[in-house]
């Protein structure tokens, strides 16, 4: 989990909201804890031509939807970027099921109901590496390498939204409303998708499925690793290992 420890409570919260990443639940969670007022969300506060610049969004605490880093750069604030992420193979079923549940957005993707064929087309252009284009980093080989610890950015994988909006309510000086277990869905689904459909996916979400690892990195053993490095760490081994020898000459 990546957390914006440089956030400052002045900021505006800018929600990346990727596809199927329980950033739905995220959006209500904030109405809770701020109230509606002080929450905008893209298609119910404004529209895509509002961020570049038309909309008050004086008004907004927290400002997301489905729109990526890119295109929130013209908003007037200095900002902290949130957004949560998911396994990217089970990402890309869900996001096909909710797409074929809205016919308008069916159609347009020209989806047939089979997502092995489907991945051939326009689907499959529009997930590929789908989480790196919304956090900005790009969609080529390479993407997710530019994920930086840069402290205005908070990521988490979206079973962990708890422990990331947690963090951000006591930076907000606000009390923690715990998220909902229930609307956090596995991220073990089973895929119905044939062999081949698997490779496809593998190849097309390769920088998603980095970034997934970038982000669970654990961070503990980087600091356990640090530690064993550290002098004291060192001088006492070295002092162990004088004695072990010492003990060893001494019974020959």
């Amino acid at each position: 989990m990546l957390l914006p420890h440089k956030m400052r409570e002045t900021d505006r919260i800018i929600f990346l909201h990727i596809p199927k990443t329980a950033g739905t639940s995220v959006y209500h969670y904030f109405c809770q804890l701020l109230g509606h007022e002080r929450v905008g969300w893209l298609g119910v506060n404004f529209g895509f031509a509002d961020l570049q610049g038309a909309c008050d969004f004086d008004r907004f605490k927290v400002i997301g939807g489905h729109f990526t880093r890119d295109q929130a750069g013209n908003i007037p604030f200095e900002k902290t970027f949130i957004s949560l992420v998911r396994e990217p193979f089970s990402r890309a079923e869900s996001y096909y099921s909710h797409l074929m549940s809205i016919p308008s957005e069916a159609e347009v993707l020209g989806l047939t109901g089979d997502i092995n064929c489907d991945l051939n087309g326009q689907f499959g252009q529009h997930i590929a590496n789908q989480q790196c284009a919304f956090l900005g980093l790009g969609t080529e080989r390479g993407a997710a390498s530019r994920l930086v610890d840069d402290g205005n950015t908070g990521l988490a994988e979206f079973s962990d939204a708890d422990k990331l909006l947690g963090y951000i309510a006591e930076k907000l000086g606000l009390g923690h409303l715990p998220f909902p277990k229930e609307n956090v869905r596995s991220s073990k689904e089973i895929l119905n998708l044939s062999t081949k459909s698997k490779e496809y996916l593998g190849a097309i979400l390769y920088e998603d499925r980095e970034l997934l690892a970038r982000v669970t990195l654990d961070h503990s053993k980087t600091t356990n690793q640090k530690l064993s490095r550290s002098p004291l760490r060192t001088a006492s081994n070295a002092l162990r290992s004088i004695f072990t020898f010492t003990r060893k000459v001494q019974s020959l």
